[in-house]
């Protein structure tokens, strides 16, 4: 079956659903209003609609010519957890010049697959000597499956990291194929087996300063959660009171005002009046470019003439 034909089956079927819902202007987004129907078990590695009713990083999952769009993340600095700088990617957006631009020299790799980005050269057996001059990685392989639960528990991740305490390691980057289940939840574990934090609090860190998408599945969600279960029964609350601190993301540029309509948002250099939606800026903005545009085609036309 062709990959066209693949895609129309998957886009009747969400229509069917109401998971998606066509516009007029033709294009398919994610149903705001839909709710799973009583007694129907869902797949956790849906990843039409987020189960946890999360948005995707670029706007809202869209389905322009029946694809989805998805992100991928460059090495992200996320936390800090005591001396180590704890960064997240997507696996295949990690080179050798952007791991040496971070320090990061230590990767932990959960997408089942090899980084291949420790030489510089690769191929010709003559020229291999020059990978002397490759910026030096160490790749661990964690082994996950997709969307799924991690199999260690608390005293796996204390242990991890010791030996980064030990090893003198300060820059660490986890990473899988999206760079968002796995990779989120091995960050939040860590994070939560040596630091009092709660659980929720962790996760929600890590969506609102690395990624929504972060922590994909309601496995991944109850299993950090059982891992703080484990650390608070285990540990006596001086053995995990490492200090975790946040790295927050810049926020986009938009002014927040409570005027006498209620709260509202404003766009930078926008006229002053409150709006309660983004898009309505932005469709004001296109129609006025449009127009202008339209006016200076009829005035090239008539000089024209």
């Amino acid at each position: 079956m062709s990959k066209r034909k693949n895609r129309n089956n998957w886009l009747h079927k969400q229509l069917a659903s109401g998971k998606v819902i066509k516009q007029a202007d033709g294009t398919f987004i994610s149903n705001p209003d839909y709710k799973v129907p009583d007694g129907v078990k869902i797949d956790t590695k849906d990843k039409t609609t987020s189960l946890l009713g999360f948005k995707s990083c670029i706007n809202d999952r869209t389905y322009q010519n029946y694809s989805m769009v998805s992100c991928a993340h460059y090495p992200s600095l996320v936390f800090k957890l005591g001396e180590i700088d704890i960064y997240g990617a997507t696996k295949d957006r990690l080179s050798q010049a952007g791991l040496k631009a971070h320090d990061i020299s230590l990767v932990f790799n959960a997408s089942l697959t090899s980084l291949n980005v420790a030489n510089l050269v690769s191929g010709s057996k003559r020229f291999t000597d020059l990978n002397q001059y490759a910026y030096y990685i160490e790749e661990v392989h964690l082994n996950w499956d997709d969307g799924s639960s991690f199999a260690g528990d608390v005293d796996f991740w204390r242990a991890l990291y010791k030996k980064l305490v030990e090893f003198d390691v300060k820059t660490i980057c986890f990473c899988c194929l999206g760079g968002h289940g796995r990779t989120g939840t091995a960050i939040a574990a860590l994070a939560l087996s040596m630091s009092d934090t709660k659980a929720d609090d962790v996760i929600d860190a890590i969506r609102d300063n690395y990624c929504v998408s972060a922590i994909e599945t309601k496995t991944q969600e109850d299993y950090l959660l059982e891992l703080a279960s484990e650390r608070n029964k285990q540990y006596k609350p001086d053995e995990f009171n490492v200090t975790l601190l946040v790295y927050e993301k810049p926020k986009p540029s938009l002014v927040i005002d409570a005027g006498d309509s209620g709260l509202g948002l404003l766009l930078p250099d926008m006229k002053g009046e409150p709006i309660t939606e983004a898009e309505d800026a932005n469709r004001t903005i296109i129609e006025d470019l449009t127009k202008e545009v339209v006016d200076d085609i009829t005035k090239a036309d008539y000089q024209w003439k």
